[in-house]
């Protein structure tokens, strides 16, 4: 069973057909980058009485304090006066609306080599103190460390209108791409067209049932790419 992205296994095997392959290749992977900032205490936020904001029209979408999470003896922040972490991401496309996804994902891989740490740790100084600055924020004097990570092959590509005209109706390049050959299924977020843990259990699942057959027994799986339909409107 493969649970890699999809355009890594043509180059795997040479047993594919012209039009697997093609399908295979149509899953770009989404730039990212996904930024820490360390802060000496959340009184500012505590304040302004939010856990964080976003800046539509800015280089960063904006920040929100980390999730909560305590393990063991280790207790997340309790007190304004601790120390947290804030999440910062950006996806770094082109927003050319004449360009697809696909196009703007490769354009956005080239925009990630030419950012500069100067660059998204000047922008972050900014949002955070225009921001924050009413409610007390010093970035000299409240910022205390800056990790940013580059992921310039980030989450799977989701299908999405105009330019894919096969969704939601198919048939779609991802059902083409996942045939299974011989005795190899095809697994991973790519062939269900969404990056979530979620989507890799359902094609996961639905990899077995190419290798098994619709026991049942088997798990069942979501069937459709993407985000539940409900949540897309598209049933009643």
């Amino acid at each position: 069973m493969l649970a890699c992205w999809h355009r890594v296994i043509p180059y795997l095997t040479d047993e594919l057909g012209d039009e697997q392959v093609k399908a295979l290749n149509d899953q770009h992977k989404i730039p990212l980058i996904y930024t820490n900032v360390q802060l000496r205490n959340w009184e500012a936020l505590g304040t302004a009485k939010i856990a964080g904001f976003s800046d539509p029209t800015g280089f960063w979408n904006g920040a929100e304090i980390d999730f909560p999470v305590s393990m063991g003896s280790y207790r997340f922040a309790q007190e304004p006066s601790d120390p947290i972490i804030l999440h910062l991401s950006k996806i770094p496309l082109t927003g050319d609306p004449s360009m697809s996804s696909r196009e703007q994902a490769a354009a956005g891989r080239q925009a990630l080599t030419q950012i500069s740490f100067e660059d998204m740790e000047r922008e972050i100084r900014d949002m955070l103190q225009r921001a924050l600055g009413p409610h007390g924020f010093d970035a000299a004097r409240d910022i205390e460390g800056i990790t940013c990570n580059r992921w310039s092959h980030g989450y799977a590509l989701e299908y999405m209108r105009p330019w894919d005209q096969f969704w939601p109706d198919g048939p779609l390049p991802i059902e083409t791409a996942r045939q299974p050959w011989g005795r190899v299924a095809i697994a991973n977020s790519d062939s269900g067209a969404y990056a979530y843990v979620h989507s890799a259990i359902d094609q996961a699942a639905r990899a077995v049932h190419d290798l098994l057959g619709d026991g049942a027994t088997l798990t069942n799986y979501s069937r459709f790419p993407g985000p539940p339909v409900e949540m897309l409107g598209l049933v009643e």
